[in-house]
């Protein structure tokens, strides 16, 4: 094996992977979670819905004054038992200040409410973010430290038997 090889496995993998480990300890830190006093209320009727994407399917919920969202509630079988009828009045969140792209001229929103029915409450969709942030960017990063540590051990394993 090269020296090249040891040194990317020993030493600059195990780092890079530490750094993507801070990473997202740094965004756990710095990620702002939305309050519902950021949001501003979307209301409206229901023009059409389609499915955008395949590998991470988003349904695209359109009003017939042309705004466009896609509520995290929704997937491709829940969509059509809630957004039955054209027409029907719909009522969602988004965040005016987001900094992310949209998807297909949609934004993402929080909550959704069908004809005054709650198919997802604000609090729901902001908690369900929340705990995705505040947990699951910690799980990744400890998950990446912990691999880290397993191929630099088993890299220096491997490189100690070979030298002797």
């Amino acid at each position: 094996m090269t020296v090249l090889s040891r040194v990317i496995s020993l030493y600059a993998l195990p780092i890079f992977i530490v750094g993507v480990s801070l990473f997202f300890f740094v965004l756990t830190l710095t990620y702002p979670v939305l309050k519902t006093t950021d949001l501003l209320e979307v209301r409206g009727n229901l023009d059409s819905y389609y499915v955008h994407g395949h590998t991470n399917p988003k349904t695209i919920v359109v009003l017939m004054d042309g705004q466009k969202f896609w509520p995290t509630v929704l997937n491709k079988s829940t969509a059509s038992n809630v957004l039955r009828e054209h027409g029907v009045e719909v009522r969602t969140y988004i965040d005016p200040d987001s900094t992310n792209v949209p998807i297909d001229g949609a934004v993402k929103s929080y909550g959704l409410w069908v004809n005054g029915r709650s198919v997802e409450s604000l609090e729901a969709a902001l908690s369900r973010e929340r705990l995705f942030v505040r947990v699951g960017f910690p799980v990744v990063a400890v998950f990446c430290l912990a691999a880290a540590v397993f191929i630099y051990r088993v890299s220096k394993a491997k490189f100690s038997s070979q030298t002797r």
